[in-house]
């Protein structure tokens, strides 16, 4: 299977930055001249691919969205290993039928787990709380395997200009 070499992709994973040449191993960034206009200077800074690498993994949405499930599974765990709230309430029916009071009453409701179930449930979280912190792991992964291919991809189609 062939890939295919995109430098616009590798904009799209980095966002704003721009690119304009490769010098050597680094690629190099425009620098904005006195006029405004931008031209790729010899002496202008060089990003490596680390730095490439460390702006993906800044502005990427998705690591951002498997963020947000991590904490969404952590407060699933969290949840999971505590009892039911109680409820407390007021109950009236037939108020003011006839000038009479009606039927009023309080009334106080708990739910009580027994049986190891919050364990039970508490393991479930864990479950889903590593399940979605590996895929975190894996699409940080993804993020810096395809900054790299797109960053050598770019290397290789410079060189073999």
């Amino acid at each position: 299977m062939r890939i295919l070499v995109c430098p616009a992709a590798l904009m799209s994973l980095l966002g704003t930055c721009q690119i304009s040449s490769v010098e050597g191993d680094e690629l190099t960034t425009p620098v904005r001249t006195p006029a405004g206009r931008m031209s790729a200077a010899t002496d202008s800074p060089t990003m490596t691919i680390q730095q490439l690498e460390a702006i993906a993994v800044q502005n990427n949405p998705t690591l951002d969205h498997a963020r947000a499930e991590t904490w969404k599974a952590h407060g699933r765990y969290v949840q999971a290993g505590l009892y039911p709230n109680p409820e407390v309430g007021y109950a009236a029916s037939e108020v003011g039928n006839e000038g009479r009071a009606g039927q009023q009453g309080v009334y106080f409701q708990q739910e009580f787990v027994f049986g190891g179930k919050l364990a039970l449930s508490q393991n479930f979280g864990a479950a889903e709380r590593t399940a979605a912190d590996h895929a975190l792991a894996l699409q940080e992964l993804r993020v810096r395997n395809n900054v790299r291919l797109e960053y050598y991809g770019i290397l290789t189609a410079k060189k073999n200009r």
